[in-house]
């Protein structure tokens, strides 16, 4: 009863608006929808409707299940991974970014010194340019392209992430994950710093309680190895002085 009360309703709203464009619109373009083609486009509509709804009821149960701070930092990292490249930061230069890869602006007109895939894009090479809605990096020497921002460099809100970029030392245009990966030496000076002087800079004190959120985790991932190892010595141990007795 449902589905016919939409129907009526689609078939009012389709006579209204054809009574509109009655003058203009062919008659191909004004023909009714018959009974079963209504009846399969609601069956779509309905599905999709019960998709979503199915999708909210998981992730209410999986919020209640894990706990509303398990279920951010677990999601919000698959969010950060599946977010459009509009993120990407490949370096920084004189403060701007160099974003994404555009297409290359190169014609037959434009001398190419190197092939895209050959060039290191040296710095020295690398030229902004722009019109009045995009900027844009160019190669002079392959004639690639890149997007070009600016860095931004007010710290973020709430919890510290693995996408967030390095606005300051020399490691500057890195994500935090980047960093702790590949310059330990540089991490472990951030945490001296940070915890041996007042005045740090609000930068240097996320990046270093991104550290220390890290340690904490990699400490949480290891604890049960270790747990259930203790666990199996002591049972061995029982088991040994049984056979002893």
């Amino acid at each position: 009863m449902l589905g016919q009360r939409a129907c009526r309703v689609m078939n009012m709203l389709s006579g209204n608006s054809r009574d509109q464009t009655h003058s203009s619109a062919s008659p191909a373009s004004t023909a009714k929808l018959t009974e079963s083609e209504r009846n399969a486009r609601w069956k779509i509509v309905t599905i999709k409707l019960l998709w979503v709804l199915r999708n909210f009821l998981m992730k209410n149960c999986t919020q209640a299940v894990l706990g509303r701070e398990a279920y951010q930092r677990i999601f919000h990292r698959i969010k950060s991974s599946a977010e459009s490249s509009r993120g990407i930061v490949n370096r920084v230069i004189n403060g701007e970014i160099v974003g994404k890869a555009l297409s290359s602006n190169a014609s037959l007109d434009t001398p190419v010194i190197n092939l895209p895939e050959m060039c290191q894009h040296e710095s020295r090479y690398m030229k902004t340019r722009g019109n009045r809605t995009t900027k844009w990096w160019t190669c002079v020497s392959c004639q690639s392209r890149w997007e070009r921002r600016p860095l931004d460099t007010t710290p973020a809100t709430g919890p510290p992430t693995d996408t967030e970029v390095l606005t300051f030392g020399k490691f500057v245009g890195q994500t935090y994950l980047q960093t702790a990966t590949m310059n330990p030496n540089y991490c472990k000076w951030i945490l001296q710093t940070a915890d041996g002087d007042g005045d740090s800079s609000p930068q240097l004190t996320r990046f270093a309680q991104y550290l220390v959120s890290r340690e904490r985790a990699e400490a949480d991932e290891t604890r049960p190895s270790r747990e259930t190892d203790s666990e199996m010595s002591s049972v061995m141990s029982s088991v040994s002085d049984a056979e002893l007795l």
